[in-house]
């Protein structure tokens, strides 16, 4: 629990910082990384190497989501140093969760 904190902390100030002018609700920025986050740990989940996933997450990226450009590799760094057994957490909710406790900082 405390990574995806410390990893929704990053990507959030991250993005934020990225994008200052056109800033997203605080709901709407928490959903979009969580679903940022829950591919990442999905690809690793599926095998895929972490350049794999780089590609496939930044090709995938809406026109919205791509204000969270800056913030991805620190993403994809955070999923992939995770331990195996935390790949089953539910990472979507926990990170939306967080994020939404942490007011977006």
């Amino acid at each position: 629990m405390t990574r995806i904190l410390a990893a929704v902390l990053l990507l959030t100030s991250g993005a934020a910082f990225a994008q200052e002018a056109a800033k997203p609700s605080l709901d709407q920025a928490c959903k979009t990384t969580a679903l940022i986050a829950d591919r990442v740990v999905t690809l690793r989940k599926e095998g895929k190497t972490r350049n794999r996933a780089e590609k496939l997450v930044v090709s995938q990226l809406t026109e919205d989501a791509k204000r969270y450009m800056p913030a991805i590799y620190m993403t994809l760094d955070w999923a992939y140093a995770l331990p195996e057994d935390a790949l089953n957490a539910d990472i979507k909710g926990d990170w939306e969760r967080q994020c939404m406790a942490a007011g977006g900082q």
